[in-house]
């Protein structure tokens, strides 16, 4: 496996990238508004409580509708990764939560993913 690189450019709004693997050296370019993909990306995440991989976790939290995320699981591995959208006059907030080492114990690392998670709602919506 190659490496990767990706600057992100706020100021221009562009993702410039460089994919390396093995000997081939591809540029990756994506000019323009990120607000453009970023409702089309979200829309494809499980919804806290509602949907998909997250339709039993955040059940307090489905109303309104603001936890956005992926999960990933590995044998010894559990991680959560999304949004937290805000209300109306607050930012979203990402989040990327990553477990190791935890064979034997992914139940208990999804309750401290998901107490995280409810926290990072509890002070954004009140």
């Amino acid at each position: 496996m190659g490496d990767a690189q990706v600057r992100i450019d706020d100021r221009r709004q562009w993702i410039v990238g460089r994919l390396r693997h093995g000997r081939h050296c591809l540029p990756a370019i994506v000019q323009g508004p990120l607000d453009r993909f970023r409702n089309e990306f979200v829309a494809q995440l499980s919804i806290g409580g509602v949907d998909g991989t997250l339709h039993k976790r955040f059940r307090d939290l489905r109303s309104h509708r603001s936890v956005r995320a992926k999960t990933g699981t590995l044998d010894d591995a559990i991680a959560l990764s999304g949004y937290v959208l805000g209300p109306p006059g607050k930012n979203t907030l990402a989040f990327a939560i990553l477990f190791n080492k935890v064979s034997g114990r992914g139940g208990a690392a999804r309750a401290a993913a998901d107490k995280l998670v409810e926290t990072v709602h509890d002070r954004q919506w009140r």
